[in-house]
């Protein structure tokens, strides 16, 4: 077999080599952690294999680098070498063929591979693990050389690796969500999507108006709080001030707190029993107002604006409602 036959066969392999290495990575980093566990559950061909790999991205990672260089350093080298040779006195034409054989080469061999490969990487991931294992065994002492440096150089300035993650972020928990085969009911996709909307959710969105809470003025008799706590079922109620024109919430009071008391005469009043309320912003994220009214023990409390006025109240339940759904407590 003749040099040049044995060039052009060399140039085609390293060819193959570089698109299949560029492809491997979109398809394998256009897929979820999640379903190739879910293909391991279900026994498929090469999804063990495909896991193992990406439970080691670094070593993936590296083997498709190091492939990468050795195969585009073939390449370049036979195509500088016979442009070298039939350009050699036409300097100009030389790196003309040059530049277009660049372009040309890095649509080959990294932009057509990988645009494919994201567009089907379901059927092609499982599909190239077994040539990249080949590949990966061929150059694993080449892969180990270079791991073992970059590790040594990251000791070396202080840094660390990133661990794994199963999601790269909250769009791609999102769409294996919302993919009919993920294997999840309607019921918990809803709930799901609820959490992941939860940072975009207020207070304000959920509050409602004061004038629909049972409520109390602190000259209110302690004889008339029990009667509308008996009638309503409540164990707290928001408290308003005295003033006629100007009334704001000042504290709450407790059920509890006038039971086990025994006031000296039925002209005790419910501003004795003046309790601090928990006053919410309405911009104030649901998942902010859980945490406050959990550490606060409050069944309820009180939504202002930026002013500090009231705007509303929200309860427990309400709040739970905005994240879960309907919650009966």
């Amino acid at each position: 077999m003749s040099q040049a036959n044995l060039q052009l066969i060399a140039l085609g392999f390293a060819l193959c080599l570089s698109a299949f290495l560029s492809g491997q990575e979109a398809a394998a980093m256009a897929l979820s952690r999640l379903r190739i566990r879910q293909w391991v559950r279900e026994n498929r061909a090469g999804a063990r294999v495909l896991q193992r790999y990406l439970d080691r991205p670094e070593n993936f990672l590296w083997t498709i680098l190091v492939g990468n260089t050795l195969a585009n350093f073939v390449v370049v080298t036979l195509v500088v070498a016979w442009a070298a040779g039939q350009f050699s006195h036409r300097p100009a034409v030389f790196w003309l063929v040059l530049a277009l054989a660049a372009v040309v080469l890095n649509v080959i061999v990294d932009f057509l591979p990988k645009a494919l490969c994201r567009m089907f990487p379901n059927r092609l991931a499982l599909r190239f693990v077994w040539p990249f294992r080949v590949v990966h065994g061929a150059l694993s002492p080449v892969v180990a050389l270079v791991e073992g440096f970059a590790a040594m150089l990251l000791q070396w300035t202080g840094g660390r690796a990133a661990p794994a993650q199963l999601f790269g972020n909250r769009d791609e928990l999102r769409a294996l969500v919302l993919d009919s085969g993920s294997g999840l009911s309607t019921t918990e996709r809803t709930l799901i999507h609820r959490v992941l909307e939860l940072q975009y959710r207020t207070v304000g969105q959920i509050a409602r108006p004061l004038s629909l809470a049972d409520s109390v003025n602190v000259t209110t008799l302690v004889t008339d709080l029990l009667r509308i706590c008996r009638e309503q079922g409540h164990t707290r109620l928001p408290v308003w001030g005295s003033g006629r024109e100007d009334a704001r919430i000042v504290g709450v009071v407790s059920l509890k707190n006038v039971l086990y008391d025994d006031p000296a005469s039925g002209r005790t009043t419910v501003g004795e029993y003046l309790l601090p309320a928990l006053f919410l912003e309405e911009t104030l994220r649901l998942e902010d107002a859980l945490r406050r009214l959990q550490r606060g023990g409050m069944p309820f409390a009180i939504v202002v604006d930026a002013t500090r006025r009231e705007r509303g109240f929200v309860t427990l339940s309400d709040v739970l409602s905005g994240v879960f759904g309907e919650v009966a407590l």
